[in-house]
Order: structure tokens, then sequence, then C-alpha cells
């Protein structure tokens, strides 16, 4: 076992005589360009650290609402008042209770109107034929 917690030669991180690990492949040339990743701060601007992303070009006019916003996030967070994550964890459960509860209570009104349906279905018998006939009504 090496250090780092591989196998060896010859083992299952593929290093070894035999392996197919990357260690022995030949290293990739690269391709035309233009095909490879865009990595930040290539290029021939130089280190590109000082350039903004293409979402904070200054192509278009400013946008009035953005200042306020980079202000907002740049400003130091507020404070988390404490116990508002226990107070958030009992809301969170009553609600799921509640769902519980009413998921519940659905599933048992859908339940009687089911043994509902089936007494009224088992008594009154729809399906069957109707075996006397109404004389029609007079003086209508």
């Amino acid at each position: 076992m090496s250090a780092r917690g591989g196998s060896g030669p010859g083992g299952s991180d593929g290093s070894g005589p035999g392996g197919s690990g990357r260690a022995s492949a030949s290293p990739r040339r690269p391709g035309p360009r233009g095909s490879g990743p865009v990595l930040r701060g290539s290029g021939p601007g130089g280190s590109g650290a000082d350039r903004a992303p293409a979402r904070y070009s200054s192509a278009g006019p400013p946008d009035p609402k953005l200042e306020p916003v980079r202000r907002l996030m740049d400003s130091p967070h507020p404070v988390v008042p404490p116990g508002l994550t226990a107070r958030a964890a009992a809301r969170g459960g009553r609600l799921l209770r509640r769902r519980r509860a009413a998921r519940a209570l659905g599933w048992a009104v859908l339940a009687c109107a089911a043994v509902a349906f089936a007494v009224w279905a088992a008594v009154v018998q729809p399906w069957q034929p109707v075996d006397r006939i109404v004389p029609p009504g007079r003086g209508w």
C-alpha cells in the first residue's frame, strides 16, 4: 500500500505496469482554437482578475437598480437572532403535522364516502330493472 492510500504497482489505481490509469497515458494535445474549455483569467487581456464577468459588461446603459443591489450585497450581513433556527424547525414540524393530519382526514372522508356508496348501492341496487310500471298521472 502506498502512502497516498493507493494499492501500489498494478493495483486498482492503474498507475502500475499493465494498468490503464492516466499516469501512463500520453499527454493530451491541444485541439483547434476555441474547442477547449474557457478558463477564467486566460486570454490576450492578461490575468483576467480585474475584468468583470460578461453579465456586468458596460456595453449598454447602466441599470439604475444594479448599484443599490451591489451596495446591499457588499454590506455586512445582519446577525441572525438567537433561537431563530429552533423556532423555524418547530414551525416546520407543526406544518408537517398539520399536512399529515389533513391528508389522513381526507383519506378517512374518502373511505367513509366509499363505504356509504357501497351500502347505498347494496340496498337500492340501481342496476336492477324497475319491476313496476307507474300509471300516468291524471288531471295534469
